[in-house]
């Protein structure tokens, strides 16, 4: 009897060059649900089972194949009645946005569609590796792709982790040959609200991708969030998290330092007065060491691993405080242990994320989740 030992291989997807108006429709959506499940994923919108692991060109990606969160239920029609308006050369742009509770963009997400009328508008011509001249598009289209993709997911994951109550939202764009009264599936008119604060924002270009009939390129914006006065019990004046407004004095604060555990609700529209308004005693749970490990445990809630520079760069800490929360977190269980000790020679080393035990035991511990 013998054993053979079988190598488990990661599903491809096949990206075939597209020849015909017909294939590059088909291509240009599939470039679009890659596109547009790196960014859930890597931005924490939906839930690890609503994703499959796929390669291509020797990238490893999520595709989102599952519909067991409602987001991900969402995100498929909404790119369904935008694939609508594309079969109908109607389509000019997908947005995906991303806002706090407060409706305060965070991020967004935009890929433009052009047309080229079935003619070969852009033929590319280059030189390869060897210097031999390519005379077609498809050494270059497949280097574009992987440009692309790469862009996207150094963007995705080197931004900061979303607030918890962060809510995300598509918007499309039409072509003037669009008829007045067409809406795809999924859709209703829209109208930017004037009281949207925008603040300063941050442009990046991600990269173009062109076949004989369409062109393909995705741009994303980047906000930094709106600059109230914080006046918190941590001591830090950290905006990238979910935050309450005092209906007294008006200054903000962080809702995990009040015992709050984020939610999806708008927390901005909570009955809130802070401590001091309220001319409450500043006990023990509310003392800063306090509030900034619940501020970690939140950040945990949203994250897959935590490192020692994560918790100092996210919770704005000095290296020992962050040190300090990462080890009470493994004595709490709520990340796993690793092989080694957290030092502060290794401040990057990894911890996975036991989100069983965050959302189970540390909420109900720490938050007042009546």
């Amino acid at each position: 009897m013998t054993a053979m030992a079988v190598k488990q291989c990661t599903p491809s997807l096949i990206f075939a060059n597209p020849t015909t108006e017909a294939t590059s429709v088909l291509f240009i959506k599939k470039l679009t649900g890659v596109i547009m499940s790196t960014i859930a994923y890597n931005r924490n919108l939906f839930e690890e089972s609503d994703f499959s692991e796929r390669s291509f060109e020797g990238i490893t990606v999520k595709i989102v194949e599952g519909q067991a969160s409602p987001g991900a239920l969402a995100l498929s029609k909404w790119l369904k009645g935008a694939f609508d308006a594309f079969d109908q050369k109607y389509l000019e742009s997908i947005t995906l946005e991303i806002n706090d509770g407060m409706e305060q963009p965070i991020e967004s997400y935009t890929l433009g569609y052009s047309y080229f009328n079935n003619e070969v508008q852009c033929h590319f011509s280059g030189s390869g590796d060897n210097g031999e001249i390519l005379q077609d598009n498809d050494f270059l289209k497949k280097k574009d792709i992987r440009s692309v993709i790469r862009n996207v997911l150094t963007l995705t994951q080197t931004n900061s982790p979303l607030p918890q109550d962060a809510c995300t939202s598509v918007k499309i764009s039409y072509r003037q040959n669009t008829p007045v009264d067409y809406e795809p599936p999924g859709f209703q008119p829209y109208t930017q609200c004037s009281s949207v604060k925008v603040g300063k924002m941050s442009k990046y270009n991600c990269g173009t991708v062109t076949t004989h009939f369409h062109s393909f390129n995705l741009k994303g914006k980047l906000y930094e969030r709106s600059r109230e006065m914080i006046s918190c019990l941590c001591g830090k004046d950290n905006y990238n998290a979910t935050l309450l407004k005092c209906k007294v004095c008006g200054c903000l604060q962080h809702s995990a330092c009040f015992k709050i555990f984020p939610t999806e609700k708008d927390m901005s529209q909570r009955d809130h007065t802070c401590l001091k308004c309220s001319s409450s005693e500043v006990t023990h749970e509310y003392s800063p060491e306090e509030c900034i490990f619940r501020c970690a445990i939140v950040l945990c809630s949203i994250s897959k691993s935590l490192s020692v520079s994560k918790v100092k760069e996210n919770l704005m800490l000095d290296e020992n405080t962050a040190l300090v929360n990462v080890r009470r977190l493994l004595r709490e269980e709520a990340l796993c242990k690793g092989t080694q000790p957290p030092t502060l020679e290794k401040l990057d080393f990894p911890y996975n994320v036991n989100k069983i035990k965050v959302m189970k035991k540390l909420k109900r511990e720490y938050f007042d989740c009546s």
